[in-house]
């Protein structure tokens, strides 16, 4: 896996993804969300979830690695497929 962006400073939360016999991690350092393959580290934003929604706090992933759930600090959760293409935002006002 290619290196961490800013490996000074921990995730917040991570957690590992499989699309197409690849294996993927899906990284946040605060407001940040980056997705690491085997060649390289790519900067990703959810579909339909505003940069206002704060730092990203959990990630959950379902039992076959089809759907993913985040969860941020001020209380938004979205939820979609791991593609990261599909989804739903749930929360305040957004």
């Amino acid at each position: 896996m290619p290196e961490m962006p800013n490996p000074k400073v921990p995730p917040s939360c991570w957690t590992i993804l499989f699309q197409d016999r690849i294996t993927l991690i899906l990284l946040a350092i605060g407001n940040d969300l980056y997705l690491l393959d085997n060649t390289a580290c790519s900067v990703v934003t959810l579909p339909g979830m505003s940069p206002m929604c704060g730092a990203y706090l959990h990630f959950s992933v379902s039992f076959h690695h089809k759907y993913l759930a985040v969860f941020t600090d001020s209380g938004y959760i979205w939820m979609g497929m791991s593609s990261l293409k599909v989804s739903k935002v749930f929360g305040k006002n957004l």
